[in-house]
């Protein structure tokens, strides 16, 4: 065991050590030939050479999140403790899911928890539990808000959310037996935020026509933009109309940390349930994704449940059993990445890789802004901008079509992950710097090498057809 666990440990190490400087992935069709030539035969193969396999040929074709010139989507810059700490996981291989069989990973859980209860604001009332992430945390706040809403006629409930609100929660709604005409998108203001304005009058239109106003889902950051709702204002509408206040924090709530961040978030103490994605920007390994609620009865409402075989758990007095506060009933010890890291590092670590994000968004800013030639679609905000080529006619039609070949040459280049995403219509360049490996020397020479890429573009008018 121990020969095999060093050829393991020694390959982790040198990815951590050399990833920021192997190339990304390019689009490639040699895998499926590589796999093809390695079927699954009746006697097993040499671990050594399985290992090169892993390491030399199917995370070759991966373009890893965790890659500090990983710069699409919502990255996820993990650190090597929480890996560890996956790696301490998978071989005790601990069930979480009562506290029966696992009280020490259940303490663990409960204690981090209860940190991230009090980092948001919410009371000592509250409580929470680990999950695979956004999507899985999302859809389970809104099945804890049914269970515990003051009325149970659920096919006239009505939730609101921004435009700009993830997918999750509608997929979450659905899954959940949710009609499409149940959840009611509201047009964003100016700042991509909710427009309150329009969200108070689709609530009486709706109360109007019989409806019975459900859920408001608010953001702390969108995957977009950054943006993050009024919160205080979102909490009095909720409570006027004796609505649920769920925020989607699974990106940004983890500012709350930073001063500037609990600024942006004014009012998030006084949600009745928050998705955090550990994952994301609190630097764990996936999975990790939670789930707070400002009273721990109300998970407890929506998923207790009882069993025959389950009855030498019943017993929980210190609220550890978390496969009644959740829909898993086996699941790991996702609390430990999360926890160790925060016990290694402390939390001025993490408070300052996450102000650094932010700090080297703006930096982007101030370099397209010193080379002229670009529309700052929406300012640096929460480690997010999104920008694209001005040309000099205002030709939108041709600036569109040069943000699109960008794109494709980024992706081709394989030196960094960047991506798009459409703004009012139009295509932009949308970047999000959450790792922490980052340098401001590096940020330059990101910036240098878009503007050379949209010269070069400009510049070759057979390829774009630009006049």
């Amino acid at each position: 065991m121990k020969q095999l666990a060093d050829m393991v440990t020694a390959e982790i190490i040198d990815h951590q050590a050399n990833q920021k400087y192997k190339p990304l992935s390019k689009p490639s069709f040699k895998l499926d030939e590589v796999l093809n030539k390695n079927p699954f035969k009746e006697d097993g193969k040499s671990f050594e050479g399985l290992l090169k396999l892993i390491t030399r040929e199917i995370y070759k074709e991966t373009s890893l999140p965790s890659n500090p010139r990983f710069l699409g989507y919502i990255p996820g810059p993990s650190n090597f403790i929480s890996n560890l700490a996956d790696y301490i996981i998978s071989s005790f291989n601990s069930f979480s899911g009562s506290q029966l069989v696992g009280k020490g990973p259940a303490k663990v859980e409960r204690q981090t928890i209860n940190w991230l209860l009090d980092s948001i604001g919410l009371p000592k009332s509250g409580g929470g539990l680990f999950l695979s992430g956004g999507s899985m945390a999302n859809m389970s706040a809104m099945e804890t808000a049914r269970r515990n809403f003051h009325s149970d006629n659920w096919r006239k409930f009505k939730v609101y959310g921004a435009t700009q609100t993830h997918a999750s929660v509608k997929k979450g709604l659905r899954v959940l037996g949710f009609e499409p005409y149940q959840y009611e998108p509201i047009d964003h203001d100016e700042n991509f935020a909710i427009d309150l304005a329009k969200l108070e009058k689709q609530i009486k239109k709706d109360l109007n026509d019989g409806f019975i106003p459900f859920v408001i889902v608010g953001n702390a950051g969108t995957t977009n933009t950054g943006a993050v709702d009024n919160i205080k204002k979102l909490r009095k509408i909720a409570n006027e109309y004796k609505m649920w206040l769920h925020i989607d924090g699974a990106y940004g709530a983890a500012i709350v940390l930073t001063e500037e961040g609990k600024q942006l978030l004014s009012g998030i103490e006084e949600v009745d349930s928050i998705t955090i994605d550990p994952h994301k920007w609190w630097f764990q390994p996936y999975e990790a994704g939670c789930l707070l609620v400002r009273n721990k009865e109300h998970l407890l409402n929506a998923f207790h449940i009882e069993a025959e075989y389950l009855k030498e758990t019943y017993d929980d007095s210190e609220q550890l059993n978390y496969y009644n506060q959740g829909i898993q009933l086996t699941r790991n010890f996702k609390a430990l990445k999360l926890w160790l890291s925060l016990q290694f590092f402390g939390v001025s670590e993490f408070r300052r890789a996450i102000q650094l994000g932010m700090d080297l968004a703006r930096r982007v800013e101030e370099n397209l802004h010193d080379q002229d030639g670009w529309t700052i679609v929406t300012p640096a905000r929460l480690a997010i901008i999104n920008f694209r080529p001005k040309l000099k006619k205002n030709d939108s039609q041709q600036e569109d079509k040069l943000t699109r070949a960008m794109i494709n040459r980024f992706l081709q280049d394989g030196q960094y992950i960047i991506t798009s995403t459409e703004l009012l219509g139009r295509p932009v360049i949308r970047l999000c710097i959450i790792n922490p490996e980052l340098t401001r020397k590096e940020i330059d020479q990101l910036c240098l090498y878009i503007k050379n890429v949209r010269d070069e573009l400009i510049s070759d008018k057979d390829y774009l057809n630009l006049n």
